[in-house]
């Protein structure tokens, strides 16, 4: 499946990078992630700005009027992970409390994983968060919108950066694979 710019970005030296100035982000095709049970996204980021509090590195998932509904996605200014059934209210997260502003290459993985009852994310190949305790199955993800450097709420904010690669697994990966793809 390929994506989209839909406002453009800049590819360059191997990477794509995407402008806040520009409101620049990757739009992936809808329902990519659909009948997967668990999934993995893993991506190589440089964020060469402070992040702002409010923005998703990615999300996949709904909208019910300004707000994202039944998704998941990546909070980068908190290193944050979540699913949703709902919105914001009944998110289940794994939290690294760990702001991933002025970071050079940052291997970032996020492993959603509810029928084994956990959320993980990884940086660099290193366990950074872990939540578990999940028990929204990943059925409960509608993801109509399908984005990269784009939040599903419209108040949130657009960030600089540059994505080196990008990848989503159908499943877990396992703390050896990410390690390995490290």
């Amino acid at each position: 499946m390929n994506g989209t710019l839909p406002s453009g970005g800049t590819f360059g030296g191997g990477q794509l990078a995407l402008a806040a100035t520009d409101q620049q982000y990757v739009n992936l095709p809808s329902y990519v992630l659909s009948n997967y049970a668990a999934v993995t996204v893993e991506l190589w980021a440089t964020f060469p700005d402070q992040l702002p509090s409010a923005c998703f590195l990615f999300g996949f998932g709904n909208k019910s009027g300004s707000q994202g509904v039944n998704y998941i996605f990546c909070q980068p200014q908190n290193g944050r992970i979540a699913i949703t059934a709902s919105n914001y209210t009944g998110e289940q997260n794994a939290d690294a409390y760990a702001d991933f502003s002025y970071q050079t290459n940052l291997h970032v993985t996020a492993v959603f994983n509810p029928p084994m009852g956990y959320l993980a994310l990884y940086t660099n190949g290193i366990l950074a968060a872990i939540n578990q305790s999940v028990i929204t199955p990943f059925s409960s993800v509608n993801d109509v919108f399908s984005y990269i450097g784009r939040s599903l709420y419209s108040a949130d904010s657009y960030f600089d950066v540059d994505l080196d690669e990008v990848r989503i697994y159908d499943g877990a990966l396992t703390p050896d694979a990410i390690a390995a793809t490290q």
